[in-house]
């Protein structure tokens, strides 16, 4: 039978934060180690406009 005391619940909390906070960690590394590039265009004078396109029509 397996008994679930205070103390083993505890550690066992314990290990799966850790377990989260180490793949957490691990996967933000990653992501800043890589370098991609970027282009820059110039946007003075220009006008951007945005249209989401969820126009409802009746």
């Amino acid at each position: 039978m397996f008994v679930m005391n205070r103390k083993r619940l505890s550690i066992m909390i314990l290990v799966i934060f850790i377990g989260i906070f180490t793949f957490s960690y691990r996967t933000t590394e990653r992501e800043i180690e890589r370098d991609e590039p970027v282009t820059a265009t110039p946007v003075s004078n220009k006008t951007v406009i945005l249209d989401a396109g969820h126009r409802k029509t009746r």
